[in-house]
């Protein structure tokens, strides 16, 4: 038990070191609203979660969320993220989606990975470093009218739940 307990405190220094170059981002404000981020939630849950999870830590498609995301995506911009996403996505049908669904689903995903919304909405000609404006942290955004607070979720590791890729 007490080995246990040493791995998960050694595991949990690694994400931290991991993520500490990118904690300077937390006071920073993403170019999306909380109301596309409401949005984003619900059209993630209906158009990408089968292949991304409902918490966006990946299942048949890659996880959008936490060190694995920002691995590949923190030193490009939001509107590279959009351009992406409007053209590859869903899978199953590319670019089918109205373009404010693509907005609002980059907005939720940058809230996820710790952006906070601001009062410009995001626009397909958004052009953020996503590095710039995402804490590293993986959060479940406040959405309107919920009074819960930001909770943070778990992160997911290749050996750990939902791992295996």
């Amino acid at each position: 038990m007490a080995v246990e307990i040493r791995i998960v405190a050694l595991f949990a220094l690694l994400v931290a070191a991991m993520l500490g170059g990118r904690t300077q981002a937390a006071d920073a404000v993403g170019p999306f609203t909380q109301a596309q981020v409401s949005a984003g939630r619900n059209a993630f849950l209906t158009y990408c979660s089968g292949c991304h999870n409902s918490y966006l830590l990946g299942n048949s498609g890659p996880p959008l969320a936490g060190p694995f995301f920002l691995d590949d995506w923190a030193a490009k911009s939001t509107h590279q993220l959009f351009r992406f996403a409007s053209t590859n996505m869903p899978l199953n049908a590319p670019g089918t989606l109205p373009q404010e669904t693509y907005l609002n689903l980059i907005a939720f995903i940058l809230a996820v990975n710790g952006a906070r919304p601001g009062q410009t909405p995001f626009s397909k000609d958004s052009d953020v470093t996503i590095g710039g404006i995402v804490s590293g942290n993986l959060v479940v955004p406040v959405l309107e009218g919920e009074p819960d607070p930001v909770r943070t979720l778990p992160l997911r590791t290749k050996s750990g739940p939902g791992g295996g890729h």
